[in-house]
């Protein structure tokens, strides 16, 4: 991350805080909105899971009414 601040000019390394970097499988050149669409989907499956998974904890546990 250091690097490439270091290589960025000041009004890009600016600018820079509404960026960020994320480990993704869709292609590069996808259109936005779909790359979007498709991030939300896999944030919303990636919840639904895991609120089953802690459901399914806590009902092991008796902790769940």
């Amino acid at each position: 991350m250091k690097s490439l601040e270091a290589c960025q000019a000041p009004a890009d390394r600016h600018e820079g805080w509404r960026y960020f970097f994320e480990k993704t499988d869709l292609k590069p050149g996808t259109d936005p909105a779909q790359a979007t669409n498709l991030r939300q989907a896999n944030l919303e499956i990636r919840e639904s899971k895991a609120l089953q998974e802690s459901t399914l904890q806590f009902a092991r546990e008796g902790l769940f009414r």
